[in-house]
């Protein structure tokens, strides 16, 4: 009887659970919105960092953002394969919310390139490998979630979708570059 007790009481919690984790398009519009939040505070801390005499704690902070969107992005993507297909209209919503900010995106890789001698001038190093790695983090966790989108939107709205992912991954290359070098 106490085995079926407990057994009873893991099978509420699990189904609890689930409740819990129930997405929708709110939740979706919700990861976007924190990722534009999340974009700028990375495209601020790359613009703030000095040319010169730049600090180890802000190259970290810099590292930190990057590390916050990724995970965002992860927890996105995640979030509409939950959700699974949605609405035109939805979609159209949320590629609108996803491109305004795509200017934000291409100028912390554009910022991010400049202070690349400013990142290499720290006494400590090794955050061209760092920046680098989380360069090619973005770049993965930006394709995972662009081809989550894709792959859940309406044939009408596919190919914005596949655009904007193509462009952003296009937009990674210079940065990249820059830094594997």
């Amino acid at each position: 009887m106490v085995q079926f007790t407990c057994y009873l009481i893991a099978l509420s919690i699990a189904a609890g659970g689930l409740a819990t984790c129930k997405r929708d398009v709110a939740t979706v519009e919700a990861d976007i919105a924190t990722l534009v939040r999340q974009v700028t505070a990375y495209d601020n801390a790359i613009v703030a960092f000095p040319p010169s005499n730049g600090s180890v704690d802000d190259a970290l902070a810099i590292h930190a953002e990057a590390t916050t969107i990724i995970n965002t992005l992860n927890t996105a993507a995640s979030d509409v394969q939950a959700v699974g297909e949605f609405s035109e209209d939805d979609d159209t919503a949320i590629l609108s919310d996803i491109e305004t900010s795509l200017s934000t995106v291409l100028s912390s890789l554009t910022d991010i390139v400049d202070k690349k001698p400013a990142f290499e001038a720290l006494p400590i190093c090794g955050f061209q490998a760092l920046f680098l790695q989380d360069l090619q983090n973005l770049q993965n966790a930006s394709v995972g979630f662009g081809n989550a989108l894709i792959n859940t939107a309406p044939a009408t709205l596919v190919a914005n979708f596949t655009d904007l992912t193509n462009n952003i991954i296009a937009a990674y290359g210079p940065a990249l570059t820059a830094y594997s070098s």
